[in-house]
């Protein structure tokens, strides 16, 4: 007979935090898999043994595999996006325990059931927190920066509540030294914050109608001019006017400020500090997430080195990427590239090779200033 003792449900404990300065690492601020949640667990009771039951997800499977007794191939664990794990009492020391067996969801395993019960209140607890992040109503304001199509944009977003009655959302995209305004009914910075794949994925289709846009001041001050100014029935209207001057105005000082904050190193797209770990030999630690990252290990010869001690195979990393490796990219054209380079990418939010490659190639050299200088 299964007795339930105590049950921790799955819960949203915040957004990206993991620095004091916000902008640190613009590009994990709002990025849904950057959520932290609280893992959810039910504790019960099965004739008497007690038991501890969670669900393990991606990003922990690694870890979670490597301390479970989890039978396991090396095929499964890579297929596998999460895990139903059952931790088994030690014996005599109450509530340790030790031992841990691990089952794919497709796995006949025991309190199948209870499993199935805790994935739906998981799934319940991400959508609501994946949708607070689809609406810049939820944050008051927000503004990033992003490389899109070799491109960097600097973009804002914000409801206006000065009449929220309107449901309406102000966002300017800077671009190419152009700031585009636009007023839609719905809010659309997640959609230039993931890549349409990504957004797609985790949202759908966007259905944002667009109500107004402009890339200058000019046509919001000549509706200004064109309203009679002494005739009270238009009040409302200049107003409206006024207000959307004000809050263009209001965005390109923002968006100014993001520039000269992007220059002189005092926000970054994607620090790489974001892969410290305060153990000595850092160095070599970053080298494998880097090369993994970009799934660059073939061209640097690191292939094969799974099967070493954790040690061995991160210096065998750093050590075998200290040359400059030739890469092909999509359009056929050839580009060398270093680990140094690869960084650099990194920090320019640049997530493929073919990026990497393709913005060296256009700004001859893997630097924010570079793109900065053709944008602000």
């Amino acid at each position: 007979m299964i007795e339930i003792l105590d049950i921790s449900p799955y819960k949203m404990i915040g957004f990206y935090n993991n620095y004091d300065d916000p902008n640190e690492c613009l590009s994990l601020l709002y990025d849904p898999y950057s959520v932290q949640f609280m893992r959810g667990s039910v504790h019960l009771k099965d004739n008497g043994l007690e038991r501890r039951l969670n669900i393990l997800h991606d990003d922990e499977l690694e870890w979670g595999i490597m301390k479970s007794k989890s039978s396991l191939t090396k095929e499964k664990r890579v297929s596998v996006s999460k895990l139903y794990c059952i931790q088994y009492e030690e014996g005599d020391k109450q509530y340790a325990f030790s031992d841990t067996k691990s089952y794919v969801p497709d796995q006949p395993c025991p309190y199948h059931e209870l499993f199935e019960e805790m994935e739906l209140q998981e799934e319940a607890e991400r959508t609501k927190a994946f949708a607070m992040l689809n609406d810049s109503r939820n944050f008051s304001k927000r503004i990033s920066a992003k490389i899109i199509d070799n491109e960097l944009h600097i973009f804002y977003e914000t409801y206006n509540y000065d009449k929220p009655e309107l449901e309406e959302y102000y966002l300017m995209d800077y671009y190419h030294g152009t700031y585009h305004f636009s007023i839609a009914d719905k809010s659309r910075f997640m959609m230039l914050y993931l890549t349409p794949e990504k957004y797609e994925k985790i949202y759908g289709k966007c259905n944002a109608v667009i109500k107004e846009q402009y890339d200058s001041l000019e046509p919001l001050k000549k509706f200004l001019a064109d309203i009679p100014k002494y005739d009270y029935e238009y009040d409302e209207d200049r107003w409206t006017v006024r207000q959307k001057i004000k809050t263009f105005r209001h965005m390109q000082k923002e968006i100014d400020l993001m520039c000269t904050k992007l220059k002189f190193e005092r926000a970054f797209i994607r620090s790489i500090s974001c892969l410290w770990v305060p153990i000595p030999g850092i160095e070599f630690i970053e080298t494998v997430y880097i090369l993994k990252y970009y799934d660059a290990e073939k061209e640097f010869n690191c292939t094969g080195l799974d099967d070493l001690v954790w040690e061995e195979m991160s210096v065998e990393y750093y050590n075998r990427s200290k040359k400059r490796k030739e890469f092909h990219l999509s359009d056929g054209k050839r580009v060398k590239l270093s680990l140094k380079d690869l960084y650099h990418g990194f920090e320019l939010g640049l997530d493929t090779i073919d990026e990497i490659g393709q913005f060296l190639l256009k700004y001859g050299k893997l630097s924010i200033r570079k793109c900065l200088k053709q944008t602000c």
